[in-house]
């Protein structure tokens, strides 16, 4: 839980796959896969500015523990831009 009450998680597989298609099962759980690598920054800013994600989803076999501390750092604070465009797509997919 961060510091407005929003409940968020990181899980862990193999690939990453299998569990953020089980964890999109829930309602409002909106969970994104990343794996590491050059983008992977960038990829899990995006996912919580434009996606608001809530569940990050990693792909172990791919990411040393190095870099999954700094993603998950990244990630837990990084905030949901709020952009109209955005929530319009989150409550859509809410939906």
């Amino acid at each position: 839980s961060d510091s407005k009450g929003e409940e968020k998680a990181v899980i862990f597989g193999g690939s990453g796959q299998g569990e953020a298609m089980v964890a999109n099962r829930f309602p409002h759980v909106r969970a994104v896969v990343c794996y590491g690598g050059e983008k992977a920054q960038e990829i899990v800013v995006l996912s919580r500015e434009h996606n608001d994600a809530n569940v990050l989803s990693i792909g172990a076999r791919f990411v040393d523990e190095d870099e999954l501390t700094t993603l998950v750092d990244i990630w837990l604070n990084t905030s949901f831009s709020q952009d109209e465009r955005h929530l319009r797509r989150i409550n859509k997919i809410d939906k």
